[in-house]
This record gives C-alpha cells, structure tokens and sequence, in this order.
C-alpha cells in the first residue's frame, strides 16, 4: 500500500488557435481557445499553471462599449458676451489609438469644416484646437488659439482663416469632455463600465476654455490625473481547471502580465517560476483558457491567433 498518492508525472497541454483552428461548435469568442478531449480526463488531486502564452495586441482602447468614443467643439461665430457657438459633436470610431491618432481625428475634423488658420505664404496650416502629449511632464494637453489669430506667428499677419479673412473674434473654440454617467470615472476610477475620454486625457469633464474667455490669444489646459490611453492594463489568463478559493473574483486566474508594445505588435509571455494554482477534483471534457484585463472583462480581440502552455501536476502543498 501507499502512504502517499503514486507521483504523477507533470502534463504539459499546448493550447493554440489559428485560422484553420477558430471555434469549437457553438462557436468560440476571440478571447477564448479550448482543447476537448477524446475521453474526459481525470484531475484528481492535481494542480495547475501557466507556462507560455502568445497573442497579438489586437484589441480596441477606443470602443462605445468604454464610453471614451465622444466629445465636442463649438466655435464662436460672434464677439457678443457670452458668444453665439456652434457645436458640433465627434465621435471616434471603435478602433486602437494613440494620442497622436486621436488629434488626426480631430484635424481632419476641423480641416473639412474650414477650421483652420493656413499661412497665405507658406501654405502652413494650424488648427484652433489641439491635443498633445508632453512626454516629459506626463500629461496631456488641451491647446486652443483665438480665432482672431492673435496668438499666431507675426501676430496673425500674413495669415487667413481657411482663406478667408481673419475674423474679428477673439474668443476660442471650446474643447468639451461628457460627463461620463458615474462620478468615480470622472476622478479618474478604473471601472469599464463608466468611463469617458476625460480618464484617456487625464482631464475631468468640462468645457476648455470656458465659455466667455478671451483673455489670452492661446489657451492650454493639461493633465490633473496621470492620462491612461488604455484602462486595460494588464492581461489575465483564466483557466476552467484553476479554482483558487481565497483569490475572490480571480479565482480561476492562473497568470497575468502587462502588456508592452503597439498595434499589431505579438506579445510573449513566459513564466520562469511558474505558479501553481488548485485544480478542483473531477473529470473534465475540455481544458479551456480565456483572455481578460484587470477588471474581469473578455478582451475584444481582432487578431484571434494565439496560443498558451500548461502544466499540471500532482499537488505540491
């Protein structure tokens, strides 16, 4: 007789999703890759980590579904107190953004509108209302110029309003970020639910500049809270197999890490001193691992080629 259970040998199970390889019947989300067994297969006394794991940065920071698609720019058509302004509201489409691919957005905006001032010389162009990144204070700012041009180059001289005259006013466009509809998100929160581009930019919801300022030619608001272009900060690899009772909500989390790169970029992650999580006795039919941020939520991804690599063995402690 035994003392102790017999050794079982550590199982290492490759776990990939390619083009020719996408879904299970039924179907499979693009965050999820299952491997079925011909025979369910007997966990017993067992545990489990997470080896290798690849995938692309495939997945969108810009989605309706975050909240952080939308904001809005009026422009001042008259000098009276306070101005008549037309708004005019923007909307990002779903996509992976930079900050520098948020301000494209907005200058191709404000270009077909005829929102720009344009050097009758040079053909130099410079847009009312601007979104930049300083990377040297980490923040973002928001740059607005009267529409009278002073705060240009020789004053305004020698430039147009889209080729027309300059105009007399000199109030500015008014850069506006929602109220998103839970406070917490506006003093920078972290649910995914009730966020808006006020938590990309680091800047609470409001109207930039205010309404009636033109003391200054050129406007600047920044930063009060770190900007996050993305709320999905790290990626968690939930396994059917792992049942870790004391870690809550996370409790089928078997690996995590940041992820560091750009679009399209493919990501590695390898564990070096992997750790092991509790499989709960029974038999299984499938081993499934599904792809989700620090919040618990699915990640949307584009590209669904990837793959991962377990380890199970006999239970250690």
């Amino acid at each position: 007789m035994f003392n102790n259970p017999p050794s079982v040998p550590t199982r290492t199970f490759f776990l990939t999703r390619d083009t020719t390889n996408q879904a299970v019947p039924g179907g499979l989300p693009n965050n999820e890759v299952r491997i079925k067994f011909a025979m369910d297969q007997a966990f017993y006394n067992c545990e489990v980590s997470l080896n290798k794991a690849y995938l692309y940065y495939s997945w969108y920071n810009v989605t309706s579904k975050l909240g952080n698609t939308n904001f809005s720019i009026s422009i001042p058509t008259d000098n009276l107190n306070p101005p008549t302004r037309v708004a005019y509201s923007i909307t990002l489409p779903d996509g992976i953004y930079e900050y520098t691919d948020i301000n494209k957005y907005l200058e191709n905006f404000l270009h077909s509108n005829g929102f720009y001032f344009e050097n009758s010389t040079t053909g130099e162009i410079i847009y009312p209302v601007q979104i930049f990144l300083d990377t040297i204070q980490y923040k973002i700012s928001i740059k607005t110029y009267a529409l009278n041009g002073t705060g240009l180059p020789n004053g305004g001289t020698g430039w147009t309003w889209a080729g027309s005259p300059l105009p007399s006013i000199a109030y500015h466009p008014m850069f506006t970020i929602p109220t998103p509809s839970n406070p917490d998100a506006a003093a920078g929160g972290n649910n995914p639910q009730y966020t808006s581009i006020s938590r990309m930019l680091g800047i609470p919801p409001g109207s930039y500049p205010p309404n009636t300022y033109n003391t200054t030619p050129i406007y600047t608001v920044a930063s009060t809270y770190a900007p996050q272009i993305t709320i999905q900060n790290m990626i968690l690899f939930n396994c059917n197999l792992a049942n870790d009772i004391n870690s809550g909500q996370y409790s089928h989390c078997i690996g995590q890490f940041k992820p560091e790169g750009s679009s399209g970029q493919l990501l590695t992650f390898m564990d070096q001193q992997p750790t092991w999580h509790p499989i709960t006795d029974g038999m299984y039919p499938y081993i499934d691992v599904t792809i989700v941020d620090d919040h618990n939520q699915p990640y949307v991804i584009q590209d669904p080629i990837f793959g991962v690599v377990l380890q199970v063995r006999q239970r250690r402690s």
